[in-house]
């Protein structure tokens, strides 16, 4: 199942989780059963906090080794294993010490139903067998770097085929977060009986939760077409907050110094969410730094999580706070974990050609960086997924600086066309639509920029002239014949 729907389940299944009506046990019984669920969240949220130390320690580790290769003008830090303590998982090195978390979440276990328990208790070790697999890694690629001849071809691909299995964890540390979610959740539901919403401050602040999770995740997946949905409803549920009249809560825990300080935050940061998705949805640019890694990656692990998790003070956080401060029986909100992505040089990547970087587009793009986009009259044939194009200036050389989107990814950006044909490879994607766009950064002394892009089929070289301004760009179909 594809991690953007299984986080979907998880939502379907929590919403409506506002206030509790609980099922016949003891108020005792109930409120140790929620503690000891609360428990296992707080552990893994505390885990989530401390993988991203573990990501930056395996960026720059692999930038040290790409420049080993053929990107020598990638700056990697000082940053290394030496700075933190051989578990990193026993220490307390924010608010808790995930280790000691665990443990106690552990224990809290017994007070639930046996066979709850038992699939509660076997996904959290699984879990933490695996964060504790990352924590190991981390030194054993350290070590591989610091004791293999790097100069050679078959110790880089040592080093890489180690950082991958740290990239497998990290993402298997996910799907392994949403089993236990999924796993709580329907035990809470279980133990607290049918849910209702008559508090609407509660009811905004669940969607506003629930909805930001799911735009975050769908840039994770890079899923372009659910998201400006989501993204809409989270803009409505955004003025539903706002408008919620506080002079209803009068006497109640809502309107104390602290919690009102935590509201304000979260419509803070649901504002920044706001405001990353929409630049994540208009094609932004992302740092140097990150262009490798693509727009999905560095929204998600350096826009968007901070806005979310503890580590930022994010909206889950703060509504959990909110909750234990003020000891509500509620199953507290998950944060999401950082990605890790190994970045290989061109000349070791197994395919030279781009991949795209959605594997599904159902339509072409309407607008990009607030310019609208006018599809070209002509198709691109083409009878393989891997396509080679040369990209040059159209006849008069007047320094048009442009950039190429292929399928939702910037291949090119501002690149500076001259009579010289620049290469680049790309593969489509066997489904779907699959384009170019031209974008233009600079129009030159002759407007509008326009490029020559040429491509063999079948022995036959064929051109395009494609054209940009500043308030449009164009964008060609590719058609694969199958």
């Amino acid at each position: 199942m594809k991690l953007f729907n299984y986080i979907a389940l998880i939502v379907g299944l929590c919403l409506g989780n506002i206030t509790m009506s609980f099922a016949q046990t003891s108020p005792n019984s109930k409120k140790e059963s929620i503690q000891a669920l609360n428990a296992f969240v707080l552990y893994v949220n505390e885990v989530n906090n401390y993988l991203p130390i573990i990501n930056s320690l395996m960026v720059d580790y692999n930038m040290k080794l790409n420049q080993y290769v053929d990107l020598p003008s990638q700056t990697s830090s000082s940053f290394s294993n030496a700075l933190f303590p051989n578990n990193l998982f026993d220490e307390v090195i924010f608010h808790n010490s995930p280790n000691e978390l665990y443990k106690k979440a552990m224990d809290l276990s017994r007070v639930l139903p046996e066979g709850e328990k038992s699939k509660i208790v076997g996904i959290a070790k699984v879990y933490q067998e695996n964060t504790s697999y990352i924590n190991v890694a981390r030194f054993e690629v350290e070590n591989l770097l610091n004791k293999l001849d790097l100069t050679k071809r078959e110790d880089q691909v040592k080093v890489y085929e180690k950082m991958e299995t740290v990239a497998k964890a990290f993402k298997d540390a996910k799907k392994l977060q949403y089993e236990l979610e999924y796993q709580l959740k329907t035990s809470f539901k279980n133990i607290a009986g049918q849910l209702s919403s008559n508090n609407q401050l509660m009811k905004s602040l669940d969607d506003l939760y629930q909805l930001s999770r799911l735009a975050i995740e769908a840039v994770y997946e890079g899923n372009n077409v659910e998201l400006p949905g989501i993204s809409e409803s989270l803009g409505k549920t955004m003025d539903q907050y706002t408008a919620v009249k506080m002079d209803e809560y009068n006497g109640t825990f809502w309107m104390n110094s602290t919690t009102q300080g935590k509201l304000k935050s979260i419509k803070n940061k649901t504002s920044d969410i706001i405001a990353e998705v929409k630049r994540y949805l208009n094609y932004e640019f992302v740092p140097e730094r990150y262009k490798l890694y693509g727009r999905s990656y560095y929204f998600y692990n350096h826009s968007l999580l901070l806005k979310l998790n503890r580590f930022g003070m994010g909206i889950a956080a703060e509504i959990n706070e909110i909750y234990t401060v003020n000891r509500q029986d509620r199953l507290y909100y998950f944060e999401l974990p950082y990605d890790f992505k190994v970045i290989y040089p061109r000349i070791l990547r197994e395919e030279v050609f781009l991949p795209s970087a959605n594997t599904f587009l159902p339509e072409l793009p309407q607008v990009v960086q607030g310019r609208k986009v006018v599809k070209s009259e002509k198709k691109i044939r083409a009878d393989k997924l891997e396509i080679e194009f040369e990209v040059f200036d159209h006849k008069i050389i007047d320094n048009d600086i442009v950039s190429i989107l292929f399928n939702d990814e910037w291949i090119l950006e501002k690149f500076v066309t001259t009579e010289k044909k620049h290469k680049f490879k790309i593969k489509l994607n066997p489904n779907g639509v699959n384009y170019l766009m031209l974008h233009a950064d600079d129009v030159g002394k002759r407007p509008p920029a326009t490029i020559t892009l040429a491509y063999t089929i079948q022995g036959n070289r064929i051109t395009y002239v494609m054209n940009a301004d500043l308030n449009t760009s164009e964008v060609i179909e590719i058609r694969l014949e199958k």
